[in-house]
């Protein structure tokens, strides 16, 4: 394990490290590979799953078919990553971007053809020199404009879809107070 004696978090060097090799895998869409540097019992959190997944296997199959939705996805870093002074952790803030040419199963989309480029941040919790905890934050609203499968902001489409939000809402107040 590669960590600081007196504080338990990563030293700086095998992180860097471990961030480049872990953006490498995804940029050269090796599923196996991104997987192999989690633990066996990872657990994945993303906006994007309907569920936390857990599990070496379960991140491999995210993986691959994120690789499949966006053949030619990219993952550029932004900015230096951030350590927990007193844990294992690192924040790595990165932009990912591709265009949407095969269906997204996890999400359960169908190709848009239609090209992404959005801001997330991954926070990476590490057991030993293994992730065991990934939780993603990225800006599913965004994304999904991007994508086609949300209406433009201030188009004529959001402005319509504006009324039926606030019925929605007037009965589901009522419903929840009788």
């Amino acid at each position: 394990m590669r960590t600081s004696q007196a504080s338990g978090a990563l030293e700086e060097a095998f992180a860097r490290e471990w961030i480049r090799a872990f953006t490498e895998a995804w940029n050269e869409h090796d599923a196996d590979a991104i997987a192999s540097m989690c633990t066996e019992d990872v657990l994945h959190k993303d906006p994007a799953l309907r569920a936390p997944e857990y599990g070496r296997d379960g991140f491999r199959d995210f993986a691959a078919d994120l690789l499949r939705a966006f053949p030619d996805l990219r993952v550029d870093i932004q900015e230096e990553p951030g350590f927990v002074l007193s844990e294992p952790r690192i924040f790595v803030a990165y932009r990912l971007s591709g265009t949407m040419l095969g269906p997204f199963d996890h999400m359960g989309l169908a190709a848009t053809g239609r090209a992404i480029s959005v801001d997330a941040v991954d926070d990476y919790s590490f057991r030993g020199e293994l992730a065991c905890a990934i939780h993603t934050h990225i800006d599913l609203f965004e994304m999904g404009r991007q994508l086609g499968s949300l209406p433009a902001q201030d188009s004529r489409t959001e402005r319509l879809m504006l009324p039926i939000q606030r019925l929605q809402a007037v009965y589901l107040r009522r419903r929840s107070a009788s």
